[in-house]
């Protein structure tokens, strides 16, 4: 497609004009034809686009365009989202892995046997503001001891 005057006319061409007389041709880019795209690269005689043509004698200009190549869209093989997914369960295994191990190797064996009794010693005034229970110091007004929680009333 290109531009005789203003006028769009589809090449090849051919136009006549008056001896003397001044023709604009232009020539827009880039240009889909079929599916396929085409870039104006240049006149035959290099000269400029859009240009002015004097009709002095019979000339031929040639327009020269280019196929823009155009990489369609790749979409990914069927193997890439298997790979991915594989990685990922290899990475999540190991994580969960590796957390199971600093567990095992940082875990202290607790002792089994029972927490150790104080020893009330002293007269029994004495003992009266302690728990008979676990022995740690208690309040008059406590119900409850706030140590072993055995009842103190």
């Amino acid at each position: 497609m290109v531009q005789i005057n203003g006028i769009p006319r589809v090449l090849p061409t051919f136009t006549v004009c008056d001896l003397g007389t001044d023709m604009d041709l232009f020539v827009t880019t880039p240009q889909s034809v079929a599916n396929s795209t085409w870039r104006f690269t240049g006149w035959s005689d290099l000269g400029p686009n859009p240009r002015t043509i004097r009709c002095d004698i019979p000339l031929n200009y040639t327009a020269n365009f280019e196929r823009v190549d155009v990489t369609p869209p790749t979409t990914p093989s069927p193997a890439q989202p298997v790979v991915a997914f594989v990685i990922l369960a290899i990475v999540v295994i190991a994580v969960v892995l590796l957390g199971i191990l600093l567990w095992w190797t940082t875990r202290k064996e607790s002792p089994t046997a029972p927490p150790p009794v104080p020893l009330q010693l002293g007269h029994p005034a004495a003992s009266a503001s302690r728990c008979p229970n676990c022995g740690s110091p208690r309040e008059q007004d406590w119900t409850y001891c706030m140590m072993c929680g055995a009842p103190l009333r």
